[in-house]
């Protein structure tokens, strides 16, 4: 009897450590294995580094390179929406000149475009006082507006005459002067392209001499001739241009 109830206490025994090491087994370990993903960087997020990051605008003082450019912190800036004569071409000096004497000792707003030109930003530049250096060189008569890139906005502020005294004289150092042929019959004769350009609005289209010999003769004359811009809403004048061994030139 004593060996029975012996045998019956171990088995019960054994029983019962069994099921603690088992409850314990199950409060140690997870029922579903636990995966860990590897970390990974917020890809939206990257330090700002000379390489990546791109100013909107510069400020400082500036070198001046001709009519239409400066330099600000080492970058040429080109002056939005005019245009100047070149620093080698009659009244580039002056125009440079006038660059000079606008921007000497003032701190400089160049604010980026968003566009380019030969290795230059393009930006809209202001002085301190809120003025823009652009529209101040027109009022000058040291630039003229470019109404491909202005949309005109300069247009009022040059002085009268001042497209012609520029363009002009640039074409006489040149050698971009009108032809020989200006009557509409020599230039049919010496089958010389001509076209009209509006400087108000920058749209050029080619004329045909023929329409012209037609309606005024061989002996009309285009030289310091007008016409009306041929563009929906433009009311600018077009003047005549004829084709030179160099590009075409205003028949002045």
């Amino acid at each position: 009897m004593d060996i029975v109830l012996f045998v019956a206490a171990s088995f019960i025994l054994l029983w019962a450590v069994s099921v603690i090491f088992k409850d314990t087994d199950k409060s140690t370990k997870p029922t579903e294995p636990v995966s860990y993903k590897p970390y990974r960087a917020d890809k939206s997020w990257r330090p700002v580094t000379r390489s990546s990051y791109t100013p909107t605008q510069y400020k400082g003082s500036c070198w001046v390179i001709d009519g239409d450019t400066i330099v600000i912190d080492k970058t040429h800036i080109r002056l939005a929406g005019i245009d100047a004569p070149e620093i080698d071409r009659p009244y580039g000096q002056n125009s440079k000149s006038a660059m000079i004497e606008i921007t000497k000792g003032q701190t400089i707003t160049a604010i980026l475009t968003g566009d380019s030109s030969f290795e230059r930003v393009v930006a809209d530049c202001f002085l301190p006082d809120g003025r823009n250096i652009a529209a101040e060189l027109v009022k000058e008569g040291w630039a003229l507006d470019w109404p491909r890139y202005s949309g005109g906005k300069f247009r009022h502020l040059e002085p009268v005459g001042i497209r012609k005294k520029l363009f002009e004289k640039n074409m006489l150092v040149t050698g971009k002067h009108p032809p020989e042929h200006k009557t509409v019959g020599s230039l049919l004769k010496n089958n010389i392209a001509v076209r009209a350009h509006c400087f108000t609005c920058d749209l050029t289209l080619e004329v045909a001499p023929e329409m012209l010999k037609a309606a005024y003769g061989d002996d009309f004359r285009l030289v310091g001739k007008l016409g009306s811009c041929r563009r929906v809403g433009c009311d600018g004048k077009a003047i005549f241009q004829a084709e030179t061994d160099e590009g075409f030139a205003p028949l002045l």
